[in-house]
């Protein structure tokens, strides 16, 4: 069964590319600049504790200011993939619609 990803980050990453004050990276730079914002993303959620909390009563994600700056986060993760990808002459569209199909027909 395939999957049809309706979002075109080829081309968002191109739009990215043809900014004026924007360097695309080499693709160790862009692995590395993921993850940075993987650790963001985790950054946002941990911030919110008090020490270590091993609870489901202390849900930060409950919060929906911390639910936003993970979302925003976690967006940051997604492009610097798809310009990684790039950076390694990948196209993400097709790379996730490989990816989606192959995990929908293995759960299926």
């Amino acid at each position: 069964m395939e999957v049809i990803i309706d979002m075109n980050l080829s081309k968002l990453v191109a739009d990215l590319k043809a900014s004026p004050n924007f360097k695309m990276p080499n693709p160790e730079q862009a692995l590395l600049f993921l993850t940075s914002e993987v650790g963001e993303a985790a950054d946002a959620l941990s911030s919110t504790w008090n020490g270590y909390v091993r609870s489901e009563e202390h849900n930060a994600l409950c919060q929906p200011e911390v639910r936003l700056k993970v979302a925003a986060e976690l967006a940051d993760v997604v492009i610097m993939a798809s310009v990684a990808m790039a950076a390694l002459g990948v196209n993400p569209d097709e790379a996730l619609q490989k990816k989606f199909t192959e995990l929908v027909e293995r759960f299926s």
